[in-house]
């Protein structure tokens, strides 16, 4: 009996040290709970708890220092320091000096989009500019947080990341890649493990929903790559990715990263950490860029807007180096525009009502009334003229003049006239030296004129001794294309001797007009202007018509 008892107590004993060191090996890292603090810090800060939030940033900063952790973590907790000193307690200079210390320990750290503002991009920008500077950065480098083991310093910066290592999984997070170029994910997992599947989820920075990819067998482990239609159609600053391990009953085992706390990979111009790559593999090629027509550099080695720079020389086409990122805000390729004129041929149709009209309007030999459905009709040919002032460098206010050409023989309802005052709204180009497309919105009056198809029967003169001869009943019409009828009228039949003809029906006298103005530009200030414009006319006649035109413009 007593030796049981001896038994079972060294049972217990036993099972305790083993959950023990079982905790102690599952136990969570540093590096999670700054992370962890981070979060929490940030939660406080979005309900207005800015002393809270400080507090558990200082103490995300004190455990970095106490185990040895710098780059993304300690970074990550200086640039969130830095964003609720300056957007909480209104403190620019101490959000200065966080936003200096976090860059200098990871150049590829960014704001959170969500927590962002222009003031604070603006303020961000300014600590980029001053940590450029040579030994910009050593004074925040010696503040006693030291680099991961292993991994040194890139050119003054700690860009090291520590891996993911636990008795399921081993992974080396993915910090860095460049724009348009495919990431390379990698993880290896126990072989005493049964695992079904590895997922990879993946999300553009500013997006809520990750996406899923399987994960293929690659040597020992598992790979997936986020590809060029991803990078190609978003164009993304950045991505946050996690992975996840499930066994053969759908049981989830254990991950690299979390939706909570996701890896992030920065899209950079430059990487300041070797090129990801999967295990014996070369890095991946770079996309092919769809350039735009009005970016015809976007393919080219330099600078995109938004990337990190130092020169003008760095940056694509029409932008600068403004604040340390390519801008096109002052572009050098930008052209300083007050004012730009355009003259326009064009042609266009429009859809008409229906009416009545009569031989005096339309020239009609027969008799009688011609009526006419609703229908499309052509509007043949018109001229424009406009010309527009910029108010701001995205509206413009400006005056566009239409004058219709018919250039038919038989018109002789006489010319219409039209003008609008309009507002324009720049959507593309900033004054670019290369492209730029506006929406318009007019007021105005005038008129437009249409073209109303109609058949008509061939004049003729009647012969003195004709039995019609002085009745005027249809003498307007070819006596051969007369047919009596059951009354014993004579009748045009409509199918001998016609002739096609049209008239000219005028409508409006307010106008609205909306559509584009794009302009391609072949120098600084002499390019082409095409234009699709809509006009709604009201009054004597309704009639909504579109016009296409193509013509010539200048700018100064």
């Amino acid at each position: 009996m007593r030796k049981a008892i001896q038994f079972k107590l060294l049972s217990c004993v036993l099972a305790t040290g083993l959950l023990m060191t079982s905790h102690s090996a599952w136990a969570q890292s540093p590096q999670t709970t700054v992370l962890q603090l981070n979060q929490q810090a940030m939660d406080a800060y979005g309900n207005l708890r800015i002393s809270q939030a400080i507090e558990f940033l200082q103490e995300a900063e004190k455990i970095c220092k106490q185990s040895g952790i710098s780059g993304s973590a300690l970074a990550r907790t200086y640039v969130n320091l830095g964003i609720v000193e300056a957007a909480g307690n209104q403190n620019n200079a101490a959000a200065m000096t966080y936003f200096k210390q976090g860059i200098c320990l990871d150049p590829s750290v960014a704001l959170d989009p969500l927590s962002s503002t222009p003031e604070l991009e603006t303020l961000f920008k300014m600590a980029h500019s001053q940590v450029r500077a040579p030994g910009a950065c050593d004074s925040v480098v010696s503040t006693g947080a030291s680099a991961d083991p292993g991994q040194p310093p890139v050119d003054g910066y700690s860009t090291s990341v520590a891996p993911v290592q636990n008795e399921l999984l081993r992974h080396q997070p993915v910090v860095q890649q460049k724009r348009l170029v495919p990431i390379p994910i990698f993880v290896e997992i126990n072989p005493n493990v049964q695992v079904a599947k590895v997922v990879l989820f993946y999300r553009t920075l500013g997006e809520r929903i990750f996406q899923q990819l399987s994960m293929e067998r690659h040597g020992r482990g598992y790979a997936a790559t986020i590809g060029c239609d991803v990078l190609q159609t978003f164009d993304p600053r950045a991505i946050e990715y996690y992975i996840a391990v499930f066994d053969p009953s759908g049981e989830l085992l254990g991950t690299a990263g979390t939706e909570a706390q996701p890896n992030k990979v920065t899209i950079v111009k430059t990487l300041t950490v070797q090129p990801p790559a999967l295990p014996d593999g070369a890095p991946p090629a770079k996309c092919e860029e769809e350039c735009p027509p009005w970016n015809p550099d976007c393919n080219e080695d330099c600078g995109q807007l938004g990337d990190l720079c130092e020169e003008d020389s760095e940056c694509c086409g029409d932008m600068s180096c403004d604040g340390g990122v390519c801008s096109s805000e002052s572009g050098r390729g930008s052209v300083d525009t007050l004012v730009r004129f355009a003259v326009n041929a064009g042609t266009g149709a429009g859809l008409v009502t229906s009416g009545t009209a009569n031989s005096s309007e339309t020239g009609q030999v027969s008799p009688g009334a011609l009526e006419y459905g609703t229908a499309f009709a052509w509007a043949k040919f018109h001229a424009r003229f406009h010309v527009f002032f910029n108010l701001t460098s995205d509206f413009l206010l400006g005056a566009n003049y239409r004058m219709d050409m018919p250039l038919d023989s038989g018109f002789e309802g006489g010319v219409a006239h039209a003008g609008t005052v309009n507002l324009g709204y720049r959507v593309v180009g900033d004054n670019s030296s290369v492209f730029e497309l506006f929406t318009v919105l007019g007021l105005g009056a005038g008129q437009l004129t249409h073209r109303i198809p109609y058949e008509d029967c061939l004049p003729y003169e009647v012969d003195p001794g004709h039995p019609l001869a002085g009745t005027g009943a249809s003498v307007s019409c070819n006596a051969e294309a007369l047919e009596q009828n059951e009354d014993g009228d004579y009748v045009w039949n409509r199918v001998d001797d016609v002739q096609e003809e049209a008239f000219f029906r005028k409508a409006g006298l307010f106008v609205v007009e909306a559509g584009l103005e794009s302009y391609v530009w072949f120098g600084e200030h002499f390019g082409l202007n095409v234009g699709v414009l809509a006009d709604m006319l009201v009054g004597d006649n309704f009639a909504l018509n579109f016009d296409l035109q193509l013509g010539l413009a200048t700018r100064f």
